[in-house]
């Protein structure tokens, strides 16, 4: 066919070339097919197809693979972190697991390391000619080597064959990059007159067979590791259609989810990593996995600020793993419920900052650990004194960067150092920490990161008063602040921008900013949050919106405001707290009160003193506008002298925005210099929309989270083995879900009130009787079982007694962990579920008693002592058979003597008193270990665990002598008949006795013949004189058939 010949000419020329290294073929699909054909005529060429092919990065792993790189050059190229990754993977075919995380603000750098080492990696060692066929199955991060590798020297040839008529199965990257080389002169296209039907909306993802779970699993596994990230997600897209055809069990289904779930957490897609990991946790595998998805879990609750519920989540593994801290599972669950605390509590995450540390590095996860250095308290950083705490640390984290090379570390490393500087009041030494923070990331090319270090030079800008300048550096990158999801990143950027535009007086543009953050705070949860000291307080908002209307001339909405700041209970960062003393200052001079006014000024001086030493900007900015706000209700004199504090302040600070670099100014000055800004670039209705959605997305999150919690309650109560165990682990769940300081649930039965189960974190005391008592009279009114605040003790009580049963449920809250009353209202579904269940359980307990209880002696009937023995068998094989031992065993079986006389004499009802008796003697004598049931009329059967015959036969004595002790009943009798009574000695109460071991007979697990062997000792002694006690072992050899006892039902045939 003539375009075989031309397919073969444009490969012929391409090998010929010397500078040409890449070449771009799209043809069809038949024409693919003949490729090997044309290519096999020349040598030493490879075919790869990336059709139904999991390597991961595919092509280039799998092209070195073929190279094996030696360790010692993979050692000299590779990133410190990835270098065992690459080894495992060229040696073995599979990565194996990082001992670190990979750490969710380094994925994007530990891409471009990835690709920078693959790319070295074939411009050394590869030299040979390769074809790709389907190459439309690319993904973004091969789409980057192979960017990157065109601008290389590499001596390989590649040519990468694309589908034509499959094209719209690339990825958008991919499709995207096609289009763009498509008019390249190494880009040729070959047609024919192929149709193809196989156009559709659908994006294929190249693997439309059945692949194995082995060959799906380790393309996951891979691909993770190695951060193929949109290739593993082609791989997840196809295994979401189609996991039901491959007939996985529920392991292996669960360790695909577990993958998915990493891949999707790396991909930032948090709603798709929680959906994936919740399906992990809900298997109630207890193991790894299970540790490793509850880890991520509570990232991705943190990454979408669920912050209340991930800190829950954290915390409840640390608690679990506390009996296993040699573990590097509990290093890393501790760095990961000290990075949500810092940043839901600041005050304290300070208690596990040094114990995560010290964890981090006992483990030798250097990356984490050096993350978790970085993740430093604020509560240090706002303390002059604790700062110095700081410092060694980010000294440390700045020298372990560069050791192990990591750029992105060594970056945020310099951006903490430019901030400690600068709240050391050394603002001009902290530029260059910046600027080389801000050179490195800008090199990296991570959006989200340089936003962050340009919110740190915007913020530099600020506090040295070049407002239009901090301004247009925001300006300059906030249209793109919709493509990261850092939420907090968000908020603190505009509140950035909103300052830089209220210091330089422009009003309006300020408010409808400070506006949109307020919404916006509340959208993202972060209202409450005082996590990060640049993240502003709902009253820090407030307060600048309030001076704003209070500029625009609306005193009543001011004042109302500034009554609601003072009085509204939420905080106000330091630096802002004097503003409220501002505020308060010039709403006494509108009303004429000028003593009150400068009386409140002077408290703003004093408070600033506090805590503004670097930003003497804003203290500046308040002399000049309260010379204004004097000035222009009739206090021109005072104005002029606050003016004038305010002028040599910022002379003596050198900021040139207030001084206009004059000798002196005028308030005339001071607002004439106002300029106008360029408009600000951001799309606020659409960052608002997404705002919306991202609160949808975290209520169904929190609605999961109840879920599972009640998911577990209920499973709890499928088939418990019994009540104290039922209790125990509901109990655990509510403790655990509550993140409380302690929780019980007890019962009252007739000695009183006993606690079934309880859990405590701290030193929380234990509920007196009484207490229960009291809350549950309190409660009788209820109709309904809810959880109820007792005020006094600071708990809540729930009294879930319903008919037979008398109980109730204590939880203490913690003050660091307020259950909300969303929180009480699940709490208050499982506690009906308990309620309902205890019922339950109670009755079939009762049942239970009822079938399995000798109504007369209380003792266990003939029907639980067949039930026993039957378990007891399968005890003693199941050692026999696993440990090689036999555990020993006695019967005895015993028949009371002289039983029939009294029941002649003096009636049935005494033949049951003595019954009574007797048996209660039984329970004294013997141990509660040991199985004593009535077998029926006057004889009994005890097993005994654990005993020989010749200890059997020393119980025998002790019961013996307590017969005696007790007057063989006869005072007994006499106070139930009332009258004394003349027994013949001969006539007392007596009894025999018969034992067997199971070490008596040739199968040692087989109880129905030790019983039978202990029946045949009884009659023995019953023949040989009565009140004796006989061992099968040692009459067995003297019984004749003629005096072995009758085949009595039951007896002899248990079974």
């Amino acid at each position: 066919m003539a375009f075989q010949k031309i397919l073969s000419s444009i490969f012929e020329d391409f090998w010929q070339q010397k500078k040409e290294h890449i070449r771009f073929i799209s043809v069809t699909e038949s024409m693919m097919k003949t490729v090997s054909t044309i290519v096999s005529e020349t040598e030493d060429v490879k075919i790869i197809d990336l059709a139904m092919n999991f390597s991961p990065l595919k092509p280039f792993l799998q092209i070195l693979s073929d190279l094996s790189p030696d360790e010692k050059l993979i050692d000299s190229i590779a990133y410190s972190l990835q270098k065992e990754t690459f080894k495992s993977f060229f040696s073995y075919g599979n990565a194996g697991e990082r001992n670190d995380l990979i750490i969710m603000e380094e994925v994007f750098y530990e891409k471009k390391r990835y690709r920078e080492t693959i790319v070295e990696l074939l411009k050394r060692l590869c030299s040979g000619k390769y074809v790709i066929l389907n190459a439309q199955y690319l993904y973004e991060e091969s789409v980057d080597i192979l960017k990157a590798l065109e601008e290389t020297s590499c001596k390989g040839k590649f040519v990468f064959l694309f589908d034509s008529l499959k094209n719209n199965s690339a990825s958008k990257k991919t499709a995207e990059y096609i289009d763009s080389i498509s008019n390249q002169k190494n880009f040729f296209t070959l047609s024919d007159d192929s149709k193809s039907d196989i156009y559709t909306d659908e994006i294929s993802s190249g693997y439309d067979d059945l692949p194995s779970y082995e060959t799906l699993f380790n393309g996951l596994h891979n691909c993770r590791l190695f951060l193929a990230l949109e290739q593993s997600r082609g791989i997840c897209n196809w295994l979401t259609l189609n996991i039901a055809k491959l007939g996985l069990n529920q392991l292996q289904t669960r360790a695909l989810y577990m993958e998915m779930g990493l891949i999707d957490f790396y991909s930032f897609l948090p709603d798709e990593a929680a959906l994936y990991l919740n399906n992990v946790l809900e298997s109630q595998v207890d193991d790894e996995k299970n540790i490793l998805a509850t880890i991520f879990y509570a990232k991705v609750l943190a990454f979408k600020n669920a912050n209340a519920y991930a800190a829950k989540c954290a915390h409840i593994l640390t608690q679990k793993l506390q009996s296993n801290k040699e573990s590097p599972y509990y290093a890393l669950a501790l760095a990961t419920e000290y990075n949500i605390t810092e940043r839901s509590d600041s005050t304290a995450s300070i208690e596990t900052y040094n114990l995560a540390l010290q964890m981090m590095e006992k483990h030798g996860l250097i990356n984490n650990y050096i993350n978790v250095m970085l993740y430093i308290p604020w509560a240090f950083v706002n303390d002059q004194d604790k700062r110095t705490i700081v410092d060694p640390n980010i000294d440390k984290a700045l020298e372990l960067s560069k050791k192990i090379d990591n750029q992105f570390a060594l970056s945020t490393a310099c951006h903490w150092k430019g901030i400690l500087i600068s709240f050391n009041d050394q603002t001009d030494q902290s530029l260059p920490w910046y600027y080389e923070c801000n050179r490195i990331r800008t090199e990296i090319g991570d959006l989200s990161s340089i936003i962050k270090i340009r919110n740190g030079l915007s913020y530099e800008a600020l506090i040295r008063a070049n407002y239009i300048q901090s301004y247009t550096l925001i300006n300059s990158f906030i249209s793109r602040i919709d493509e990261i999801n850092d939420y907090t990143e968000m908020i603190i950027t505009l509140k950035n921008m909103s300052q830089a535009l209220f210091y330089s007086r422009h009003y309006k543009e300020a408010y409808e900013l400070l506006k949109k953050i307020l919404h916006f705070m509340h959208l993202f949860d972060l209202e409450d949050a005082s996590y990060s000291s640049f993240l502003p307080e709902y009253n820090d908002i407030l307060i600048y919106k309030t001076i704003i209307d209070f500029f625009h001339g609306d005193y009543v909405r001011s004042k109302i405001n500034l009554h609601n700041i003072l009085h509204n209970g939420k905080s106000i960062t330091a630096i802002d707290q004097p503003l409220t003393n501002f505020l308060q200052a010039i709403i006494y001079a509108q009303e004429k009160n000028i003593e009150s006014s400068t009386e409140a000024f002077k408290m703003c001086i004093e408070r600033f003193a506090q805590v503004g030493k670097s930003q003497e900007h804003r203290l500046v900015y308040m002399y000049y506008e309260y010379a204004l706000v004097l000035s222009h209700f009739g206090y021109a004199e005072y104005g002029n002298h606050y003016l004038k504090e305010g002028f040599n302040l910022a002379k003596k600070k050198n900021l040139s925005y207030y001084t206009q670099n004059k000798e002196s100014i005028t308030c005339d000055d001071y607002t004439n210099a106002f300029c106008e800004v360029e408009p600000i670039k951001i799309n606020l209705i659409y960052l608002e929309e997404k705002a919306e959605k991202e609160r949808l997305m975290n209520q169904l999150h929190n609605r999961i989270h109840d879920y599972q919690f009640l998911n577990k309650v209920m499973l709890y109560g499928t088939n418990p083995p019994n009540i104290r165990t039922y209790v125990r682990n509901v109990l655990q769940a509510a403790f655990d879900y509550s993140m409380a300081d302690a929780a019980f649930i007890a019962e009252k039965n007739e000695s009183g009130w006993k606690i079934l189960a309880s859990d405590i974190r701290n030193d929380t005391p234990l509920p007196t009787s009484d207490m229960w008592e009291k809350f549950t009279n309190a409660s009788k009114k209820s109709e309904q079982s809810q959880l109820v605040y007792e005020k006094d003790h600071q708990l809540l009580f729930c009294n879930i007694s319903k008919f037979e049963f008398i109980g109730g449920i204590i939880i203490v809250p913690s003050k660091a962990n307020v259950i909300s009353t969303d929180n009480i209202n699940t709490l208050n579904i499982a506690v009906s579920n308990i309620q309902a269940q205890l019922v339950m359980l109670k009755q079939n307990e009762h049942l239970l008693y009822i079938s399995s209880t000798d109504q007369l002696s209380k003792l266990k009937n003939r029907r639980a002592l067949q039930d026993f023995i039957i378990l007891e068998n399968e005890k003693l094989g199941r050692y026999r058979t696993r440990r090689k031992f036999t555990l020993q065993e006695t019967i005895a079986f015993i028949d009371l003597d002289n039983f029939k006389y009294y029941n002649d004499t003096y009636g049935h009802e005494t033949g049951d008193l003595l019954i009574t008796c007797f048996s209660q003697l039984l329970k004294q004598i013997f141990r509660k270990v040991d199985f004593i049931a009535r077998f029926g009329g006057d004889e009994f059967v005890c097993v005994l665990s654990d005993t020989s015959c010749t200890e059997g036969k020393r119980a025998a004595q002790r019961l013996y002598q307590g017969l005696e002790e007790r007057n063989y009943f006869i005072t007994d009798i006499e106070a139930f008949l009332h009258r004394k009574l003349e027994i013949p000695k001969v006539k007392r109460l007596g009894f025999s006795m018969g034992l067997c071991s199971n070490y008596d007979v040739e199968d040692n697990a087989n109880l129905d013949i030790v019983l039978a062997n202990a029946d045949k000792a009884l009659y023995y002694s019953k023949q040989h004189g009565k009140g004796c006690v006989s061992s099968w072992s040692e009459i067995k050899e003297s019984v004749s058939e003629s005096e072995e006892p009758p085949c009595r039902t039951g007896r002899a045939d248990l079974k």
